[in-house]
């Protein structure tokens, strides 16, 4: 299991990267997901589970440094699996299919619009007369 530190960027960073753009929800095929985040095919579920899900999902609600605020808010995860028919599985047989991850979004700030109130009107103009 310690070939899976051997990656240029640890495995939050990858999956910082890739939520960073979506919407609230980010749904990714498990095998994309193992690849993005450089897990070896030697990891079983529950290794993935153990050292690589819990502890990236714990480091990303974290609060940043940089705007006290969590980089992620209600960050989830949930495993979809598919049975041989193509219907979502439940429980613990069937394999994963894809990986679920859901949280609120962050919104831009939007510009607050000028208190017109607050404006100044122009200088009038001379005129000659």
């Amino acid at each position: 299991m310690g070939e899976f530190g051997k990656s240029a960027h640890s495995p939050q960073h990858n999956l910082f990267g890739e939520l960073i753009n979506a919407t609230g929800k980010y749904v990714v095929k498990y095998a994309r997901f193992k690849e993005l985040m450089s897990i070896p095919s030697s990891y079983e579920t529950r290794d993935i589970d153990k050292q690589v899900l819990k502890p990236s999902i714990l480091k990303l609600i974290e609060t940043s440094p940089y705007t006290n605020k969590p980089y992620f808010e209600n960050l989830a995860y949930k495993k979809i699996k598919e049975n041989t028919k193509g219907e979502k599985g439940r429980g613990q047989s069937g394999a994963i299919d894809r990986i679920e991850f859901s949280f609120t979004p962050s919104l831009p700030k939007t510009k607050k619009k000028a208190n017109k109130s607050n404006i100044l009107p122009p200088p009038p103009r001379k005129t000659n007369s």
